[in-house]
Formats: C-alpha cells, sequence, structure tokens
C-alpha cells in the first residue's frame, strides 16, 4: 500500500465543499482502521444501457460479515489527474458497503454530490484512496489541504484498445492472475466474467448479429419487413395510417427509400 504525506493547493470553490467533508468525517469519529475494499471493475465507454452510456466504476466489498463506510472511511475516488484535481470524488455521508457488495458509481451524473465528475479516458488510471483523519486538517487562509494519503485499489494505466473502440468491454479485476484484464463479458454491480476480447471481425460479427435481432424484433413488433411488407407472426395493428397520393409520387417514395424525402399527398 502506498502511504505519503500530502499538501496541496485547491480552487476556492473546492475549499468548502473539502473543508465540510473532511469536518463531517472528523465528527462521524474516523479512524485509521478501514475495510479491504478495491476497485473490481471500470467501463471506459460503458455497457449497453449501464449508466445511460457513461463510463462506470465498481468498487467490492470483500468482506463477509462487516460493512465499510467509505465515508467515514475517508476514502476518495480518482482518475490519473490526482486527488488534487477538483474532480476527484470525495465519497459523501451514509456511503456503506454491505458485506460482499459491489456497486458501480456512473460518472458524470446527477446529484454531483453523489456522482464523480471525471471521464475514463483511453489509457487513464482510476484510484480508490484514502486520507486519514488523524493527520488532516484544512488551513482556510492559505487554502490548502493536508493530510495522510494511501493508495487503497488501483487499475494502473488502462492497456489501449482498439476493437470496436472498447464499447461494451470493461477492465475487470481476475481473482485469479491477481491483476486488471479487459473482459467482453461486463457485470456492473456483480462478480466478475472473464470472458477474452474477440478479434475486431469477431467484434463486428457479434455486432452484425445483435444488430439483425433487435431488427427482426422491430419487424415483428411493426409487423413490416425492409420492403414495407406484412411478415410472418407479426404483431397486431395498434394504428393503420393511410395514405393517398398520385402514383408517380408513390413510386418515387419506393425508389428512394433510403433517403428523407417529401412527396405531397392528396388525403
Amino acid at each position: 500500500m502506498k502511504v505519503v504525506a500530502f499538501s496541496w493547493p485547491i480552487k476556492a470553490r473546492m475549499l468548502v465543499s473539502v473543508a465540510s467533508w473532511l469536518f463531517l468525517m472528523l465528527s462521524h469519529g474516523a479512524s485509521l482502521v478501514r475495510g479491504e475494499v478495491m476497485i473490481t471493475e471500470v467501463a471506459a465507454k460503458s455497457s449497453r444501457s449501464t449508466c445511460l452510456g457513461r463510463d462506470w466504476v465498481e468498487i467490492h466489498n470483500p468482506n463477509a460479515t462487516a460493512p465499510v463506510d467509505l465515508f467515514t472511511g475517508g476514502y476518495v475516488l480518482h482518475d490519473d489527474k490526482g486527488v488534487t484535481n477538483e474532480q476527484a470524488f470525495f465519497f459523501p455521508p451514509g456511503t456503506v458497503l454491505q458485506p460482499g457488495e459491489y456497486r458501480i458509481w456512473c460518472t458524470k451524473s446527477e446529484p454531483r454530490e453523489e456522482s464523480p465528475q471525471f471521464g475514463i479516458g483511453r489509457q487513464d488510471t482510476v484510484t480508490l484512496a484514502a486520507v486519514s483523519s488523524a493527520s488532516s486538517s484544512v488551513e482556510v487562509g492559505t487554502g490548502r489541504a493536508m493530510g495522510l494519503y494511501q493508495v487503497v485499489s488501483s487499475t494502473g494505466p488502462l492497456p489501449y484498445i482498439t476493437v470496436m473502440d472498447g464499447f461494451d468491454v470493461s477492465y475487470a479485476w481476475d481473482s485469479t492472475t491477481g491483476r486488471y484484464e479487459y473482459t467482453s463479458t461486463p457485470t456492473p454491480g456483480a462478480g466478475n466474467v472473464l470472458t477474452p476480447v474477440g478479434s475486431t471481425a469477431e467484434q463486428i460479427a457479434a455486432l452484425k448479429t445483435q444488430l439483425t435481432a433487435q431488427n427482426d424484433l422491430g419487424a415483428v413488433f411493426f409487423n413490416m419487413d425492409d420492403r414495407g411488407l406484412s411478415v410472418p407472426d407479426g404483431m397486431d395493428t395498434v394504428l393503420d395510417l393511410r395514405l393517398v397520393m398520385v402514383e408517380d409520387d408513390y413510386s418515387y417514395l419506393l425508389q428512394n427509400a433510403s433517403y428523407e424525402v417529401y412527396r405531397p399527398f392528396q388525403s
């Protein structure tokens, strides 16, 4: 575990939030004793519908019996800009990981005090650290915060990945090897599943299969194939929209079906 004493300048708009965080942490009786929580998974390109497309970070409490309070433990989450950056995320009061719990934090979300505001870029580093209350203080006059900084868990620089630009791929902790690996099976909020990331050709083929399946579902729902004709097992019509057009205009629409075009209709 990396332990260093630190002192950093902070911007005026950070001063109140950091001072309040340290005051609340001290008043809640924080100590140097902390649970062994760790970052178990991060996603720089989200994964399917998780976090509405935003990046996310997963933290796990492996202790089978004891909860861990991330606020009173003095935990802070930051990217490679470091703990001194204004986007470093100090966990708010009441942030408790239950025994065995996996929990994700969506980045750049609202409310801002409950979400890390940094993004996870290519080859970024995500770090979970802790500030000890025993030596933490805020010098309001000089605008500096001081304390004992301990790295609890860090992904290290995310290896560069080009396959599908990292979409639907996460960087997850592999407990068998003791290191992080890319997986094509993101498991936000649950134990990791390590599945090797396929080649570009394999990823493209899988995406085509997925999109084809979605298109087939849409055809059944709308009871319409790519030519506008009914399909077997199509759903019943909910709204039947009928237009009367001049035959030449209708033919023009059919010939230019892949474009957004306008032709007049009579009724």
